[in-house]
């Protein structure tokens, strides 16, 4: 993580995006499950030592669940929150956990069946627009908003010149066949891409 000056947004704390390739896109539409042997969790998955302590502060409270954990019942503590959108005039929301690693994947933490988000699984643009972003803003207030953007739409000069750069940024150092992923937390002044 780079601690750094950045220019804040008005009104914004903090920023997570991240690239929607074509199994997210399964995912958000429920296709995921291409065999019928199983597999294709609806997961939106990051790599939990980098991006749970975004999540942490993005859905800060706690929701204690029973999972199992080495073959027996535990009590895992989620991050929980809710997104919002706006129909209209009118302000929704919905509630979203992050979950921490499973055994199974012992370095991810997701944001489970993300499918069921209405909010996620309905405002994707189409292909045909190229590289699509999902951002998740956090404003001041806590509440967070997700947004999708495209590349070419990152372009428009009335973009928050920081936020394209970051994304901009993120994208040239990422390895190809690799996701680009990061966050701008202005209340902490950290900026992070995975690059990997």
């Amino acid at each position: 993580m780079t601690k750094m000056a950045l220019k804040r947004p008005a009104g914004v704390s903090r920023i997570f995006f991240q690239e929607i390739r074509e199994g997210d896109r399964r995912k958000l539409e429920a296709r995921s499950n291409i065999s019928q042997t199983g597999g294709g969790a609806r997961d939106l998955r990051v790599p939990h030592d980098k991006f749970g302590p975004i999540f942490r502060r993005l859905f800060p409270a706690d929701k204690v669940v029973s999972r199992r954990r080495a073959g027996t019942a535990r009590d895992v503590t989620l991050y929980a929150g809710r997104l919002y959108w706006l129909e209209g005039d009118v302000e929704r929301s919905v509630d979203v956990e992050y979950e921490p690693p499973t055994d199974a994947r012992p370095t991810e933490g997701r944001i489970p069946r993300i499918h069921d988000l209405p909010v996620l699984a309905s405002g994707v643009p189409p292909e045909s627009g190229g590289t699509v972003f999902l951002l998740l803003v956090q404003r001041d207030d806590g509440k967070v908003f997700p947004h999708y953007v495209t590349a070419a739409q990152l372009q428009d000069p009335r973009w928050n010149k920081d936020i394209t750069a970051a994304i901009r940024q993120c994208r040239a150092s990422t390895a190809d066949g690799s996701t680009v992923r990061g966050f701008v937390d202005y209340a902490a002044q950290e900026r992070y891409c995975h690059g990997r």
